[in-house]
């Protein structure tokens, strides 16, 4: 078993405690048992436990609810069926327990199993693909259930809530979901009570084995399954740890750990040997490969009160990022954040659509009759062209994670740029590794900053796996491999350093390629193929610059090489710059074609680039006739900006390049428009959108009447301004000031005019802001250790008398709540977080209430007049309403919770078969707007819920 890698501490909690001493009670006792009856451990256990069965369950709701929306969980029956069966032949040859036990697939870049108190078990879709047979992935549940019988997960809970909260009971569900976020509250004032419970992760460890021997020989399976799985990953990731070791416990030598379970096999009594299961191997596999294949969200819709229903059409196309012609030139692939569209290239059209949300850039195998393309998490998938279906699928196992990526044409090897920046090569199927270099390249301090900013921010976009380092790039034909890295970095003394490594590697011969002279520099400074047998890159010398033959090393023509970035096309001399001055190098002429549009791929003469409407346009460069194709319909990626009017009748959305507008009571689009960055529609039915600058229009919020349908161009912004419905916040340096921080007046405006409402200094510091237009509030926000904040608690009474009894001032914060339109003090509060056990990442503010959303996937709700918490729920996107005293939550893709806003009590719950993408009330209260990542629009009647009825304390 093997705890996920979380943002704190309490990711410990999935490696459970066990007392040493235990392993060698149920040891003795098991080997004396000739009838091999199932030892009482829950009993043994009983008075070091303050939770009771049903009081664990309570629990692992909470901790499920805490942790689940970290990774894609799959809950679809089907898939699902076979671990139960597995689960429920074991459980049989357990002692009883009223724990419901549950089990789930689950999607992370790893080979991982891991119970929650209460009785769930996940298993990790690589683990699925890595067991060998089903008397494998036995012992790895049997193992989990091993836990949950020991009830490992509640004495690990027990020792927090008592060394950490001083609690020594708890009562109702209510009871132990508050005394749960009161730890999540507190976790970093004592971190040493975490490291004591990785100091007896040992013990539970061989008490999980032993019970799992147990169960699974009873139950017919193979007890030496177990081992074999363990020396399998043992062989694959050294002597003495490895993912293998995280799994089953991360403390123990590899070898001591094997050998151990080794004696447990040698002391199983004949008794403890059920008959042995005859598996369908192939039935296994067939069901594994169904696993390794599903891509569906693994949930039925069940959403009721449904008042309107509408499908946005026709629907927003997200913004492609990636294009490619395959190799023969017959077909195109475009693709977007969603996933990957393929076409014919004569006649341009499409043949079918792969879902694919957040994969790598996907790319043509060089026979040009599948689709190659892997995720973030390594799974790679190869679909069939002819058969418009997946071909094969592959959970790629690899015993670090990966900073950067690529894969072969072929899709048979995945390149891996590591944690510790090493490099190496691995097969997709089995996950050998072929070659490897340690330390490659060294993280330079940008590099860190950049991924520190994205942790902060919880910015997925430019977090690790998604940074480019070095260059690296396989060839057409998928021969060899290039890696070339040329940094800048800071030594450990702080000194500047220039660092160039450069590597070949031939995948025919396995064997590296010897680069020498000037075509090392030019795979260190920046290159892409050209063809199969020449590279084009910058040399650090501008003359030197240009074509090599490759992997000869030889100048074929120098010529100064613009731009610092290079992708290779599918066919002909040309590479397309990626940064710098963007558009296509022609290297037979040395001349740059740009378009309106940056160019995505090219084949001979043809181009491809994407249109401001969505189309994909192909181009000749010599003139021909442009071609132009609608693509498939694919879900919203990431939205810009998005509103409703009140009364739910029109909706605009904005993706990165283009927006919309939909007549939702018509059931038709009434604007289709290039991207905006805010936007606001009143009661007059006029959108005021902010437009950023294009060609010679300056950045401006324009007009759209939705009713006669004009436009007109509005008042010009500057750079600092930030359009939140119908306010603009600009943010006006000082005379003293540097940056936008320090010394700067911010001034709020009306949208619709640019005529200033209000403005103040902040003569110390800026506090971050969120406007909440429907709630008319302005919410500031100030670390409470700043100048700044200490200088506005002490100027009042009672935020002084709350500060004086915190312990430390360290991670807290202080908010004041403003009205928007007049700048006026509606309160002020401190939140105390336990030395930053959590960070604010949004807060809405309206009427009493302030809803805050943290990095621990939840909403706090406190009370702006008295300054106190009401209350926390698990997940974030909130939307309330004070007319209706309601709140509604996410917490996973999917999944709408609603809540009394008062009491918190859960009133209902909605599931969705796509992510949510914009919640809004309505001013009643009595409707909830819904719109979903597949671009359909729900309008539910939660009237039954609201009112004053509900919001009795």
């Amino acid at each position: 078993m093997r705890h996920l890698a979380l943002n704190n501490p309490l990711g410990k909690l999935l490696t459970p405690l066990c007392l040493p001493v235990l392993l060698f009670s149920f040891a003795a006792r098991l080997a004396a048992q000739q009838t091999c009856m199932p030892p009482g451990l829950a009993q043994q256990l009983s008075s070091q436990n303050i939770f009771s069965e049903r009081q664990e369950m309570d629990l692992g709701d909470a901790v499920a609810e805490h942790l689940q929306r970290d990774y894609k969980v799959i809950d679809d029956e089907e898939v699902t069926a076979r671990l139960r069966q597995i689960a429920d032949r074991i459980i049989k040859n357990l002692p009883p327990t009223e724990l419901k036990f549950q089990l789930y697939l689950f999607d992370i870049n790893d080979v991982n199993a891991f119970t929650l108190p209460g009785g769930r078990i996940y298993i990790s879709r690589k683990m699925v693909a890595f067991a060998q047979n089903e008397d494998e992935l036995a012992g790895v549940i049997a193992h989990e259930l091993g836990h949950i019988v020991a009830r490992h997960a509640t004495v690990d809970m027990t020792i927090l809530f008592r060394e950490i909260l001083g609690v020594t009971q708890v009562t109702d569900r209510r009871d132990i979901f508050e005394k749960y976020n009161r730890l999540i509250e507190s976790m970093r004032l004592k971190p040493k009570v975490f490291e004591k419970l990785d100091n007896h992760e040992e013990g539970e460890q061989g008490v999980a084995d032993l019970v799992g021997l147990f169960a699974m020989a009873r139950a017919g399976y193979d007890p030496q399954a177990q081992a074999s799985l363990w020396e399998r990953h043992h062989d694959l990731k050294g002597k003495k740890s490895g993912f293998f070791a995280d799994l089953f416990g991360r403390k123990r030598p590899g070898e001591k750990r094997l050998r151990d379970m080794q004696k447990g096999l040698a002391g199983l009594p004949p008794a403890c040997i059920g008959q042995r299961l005859v598996g369908n191997s192939s039935e296994f596999q067939q069901w594994q490969t169904a696993v390794v294949a599903y891509n569906g969200l693994g949930r039925k819709e069940v959403v009721r009160g449904v008042v309107n229903k509408t499908a946005l059409s026709p629907a927003l196309r997200s913004d492609l990022n990636h294009a490619r012609f395959s190799l023969d030139g017959k077909f195109i692939l475009a693709q977007d954040d969603s996933g990957v569209s393929v076409l014919t290239r004569e006649p341009l059209a499409p043949l079918f659509r792969i879902d694919a949300p957040d994969a790598k850039p996907a790319q043509f195998s060089a026979d040009s009759k599948t689709v190659i393309l892997y995720t973030p998490n390594l799974r790679v998938e190869v679909w069939d062209i002819a058969e418009q279906k997946l071909q094969t699928a592959y959970e790629v196992v690899l015993r670090k994670a990966c900073a950067q990526t690529a894969l072969s044409p072929d899709g048979k090897i995945l390149a891996c740029l590591d944690s510790d920046f090493g490099l190496s090569l691995a097969e997709v199927a089995t996950g050998n590794i072929i070659f490897e270099k340690k330390s490659f390249t060294q993280v330079g301090f940008s590099d860190i900053f950049t991924i520190l900013l994205a942790s902060l921010l919880g910015d997925s976009e430019f977090s690790l796996g998604n940074t480019e380092f070095i260059g690296m790039s396989f060839s057409p034909n998928g021969q060899y491999f290039l890696a070339g890295d040329n940094s800048v970095r800071f030594t450990a003394l702080g000194s500047l350093a220039s660092e160039s490594q450069s590597l070949a590697y031939d995948l025919t011969s396995h064997a590296v390629v010897p680069l020498k002279g000037d075509i090392k520099k030019v795979v260190a400074s920046g290159f892409a193929f050209v063809g199969t047998d020449k590279i084009v890159g910058r040399h650090p010398d501008p003359k030197k610059s240009g074509l090599y033959s490759f992997p000869a090393g030889e100048i074929v023509e120098s010529f100064p090489m613009p731009g610092e970035s290079y992708r290779d096309v599918a066919s002909g001399s040309y590479v397309i710059m990626r940064n710098g001055k963007r558009g296509l190098l022609d290297l037979s002429v040395q001349k740059v074609f740009t378009l309106q549009r940056p160019v995505l791929d090219a084949f001979g003469d043809s181009v491809l680039s994407e249109q401001r409407n969505g189309t994909l346009g192909m181009f000749s460069l010599k003139g021909a006739p442009v071609q132009m194709v609608s693509l498939p319909q694919s879900p919203l990626g990431r939205i810009y900006a998005a509103d409703v009017s009140p009364d739910f009748q029109w909706l605009a959305v904005s993706g990165y390049s283009r927006g919309a507008v939909w007549n939702l009571a018509q059931g038709s689009m009434a604007f289709y428009i290039r991207g905006f960055r805010g936007a606001h529609i009143d009661e007059d039915k006029i959108l005021y959108a902010d437009f950023p600058k294009l060609n010679e229009v300056e950045r401006n919020i324009a007009q759209l009447n939705l009713i006669n349908k004009t436009t007109a161009a509005g008042p010009t912004l500057d750079g600092s301004a930030q359009q939140s419905g119908p306010y603009v916040t600009e943010i006006k340096r000082g005379k003293k000031s540097n940056d936008y921080w320090t010394d700067v007046i911010m001034e709020v405006k009306d949208a619709r005019t640019l005529s200033l409402l209000w403005s103040t200094p902040f003569p110390k510091l800026r506090p971050r802001h969120w406007i909440n237009p429907q709630g008319g509030t302005m919410t500031l926000l100030w670390p409470l250790a700043s100048g700044a904040a200490l200088a506005e608690v002490k100027s009042s009474p009672a935020l002084t008398a709350q500060m004086a009894g915190f312990k430390e001032k360290e991670g807290d914060y202080l908010l004041k709540v403003l009205d928007v339109k007049n700048g006026h003090t509606l309160g002020q509060l401190l939140i105390e977080t336990g030395k930053g056990s959590f960070r604010i990442r949004d807060v809405i503010t309206e009427g009493d209430s302030v809803v805050i959303s943290d990095t621990q996937n939840r909403t706090l709700v406190y009370s702006l007049s008295t300054g106190r918490q009401k209350g926390q729920i698990f997940g974030g996107r909130a939307a309330l309403s004070a007319a209706s005293n309601l709140l509604s939550v996410e917490n996973g893709d999917g999944l709408l919770s609603l809540y009394n806003l008062q009491t918190l009590e859960k009133l209902e719950q909605f599931t969705f078969q796509s992510r949510l993408s914009l919640l809004r009330f309505n001013p009643q209260g009595k409707r909830l707007f819904v719109l979903t990542g597949n671009q359909a629009v729900y309008v539910l009647d939660v009237s039954a819920f609201g009112g004053a009825a509900n919001s009795r304390q």
